[in-house]
This record gives structure tokens, sequence and C-alpha cells, in this order.
């Protein structure tokens, strides 16, 4: 009984919905479940530029993980000392140039 009280006020929503609704002559016909919008508006849309990691942060962290695992390679006595002086001295390096690649870019 629920359900097909459910159902009935679903459908009437349904209908309100679709008379709310205004069609336009301007409006082409397409086959069903397909819609097109058209604009004589000669107006270009702005895209939003994405905002995900700089190229300086990405090199940064590549160079610093790279370095803190080369730096513990090579440095066999004190590995961690190796580990943190490659990691920084790296990670600076990939910093600096992902930076410069932002500039290209005109990230900045």
């Amino acid at each position: 009984a629920q359900f097909n009280e459910w159902k009935a006020m679903e459908a009437q929503a349904l209908v309100a919905k679709q008379n709310q609704a205004p069609y336009t002559a301007s409006r082409k016909t397409a086959p069903a479940k397909t819609y097109s919008m058209n604009s004589e508006s000669t107006n270009q849309a702005k895209v939003a530029k994405k905002k995900g990691w700089s190229k300086a942060a990405k090199y940064g962290v590549i160079g610093a993980a790279g370095g803190g695992i080369l730096g513990a390679i090579i440095n066999k006595k004190n590995r961690v000392a190796g580990g943190i002086i490659g990691a920084v001295v790296l990670g600076g390096g990939g910093y600096i140039f992902g930076r410069s690649q932002d500039k290209k870019a005109g990230r900045l």
C-alpha cells in the first residue's frame, strides 16, 4: 500500500515537473533522451584551470623521495643521515626545476 502511494506521488510530481518546463519554438527535435542546446551568442565559455599540485611541488616530492633512497644506498655507514641529506638536496633541486617549469607555464 505504501509503495502504491509513493508511486502515485512520484507520477504526480513528474507530471507537475513536465508541465512547468515551457518549450520554445527554436528548440530542435531530437531522438529520445538526446538533448541539444542552441545559442546564438559569440561569447566563449570560460574554462576553469584545474587546481592541483604545482610542478614545483611534484618535482620536489619526487626529488625528495628519490634522494632519500639514493642517499641511504650511497652512505652505507649511516643510512638515516644519508637518506636525509639526499632527500634535502634532491628535493630542493626538484623544487627549483619545477618552479622554473611553473614560470614557463604561467602558473605563477
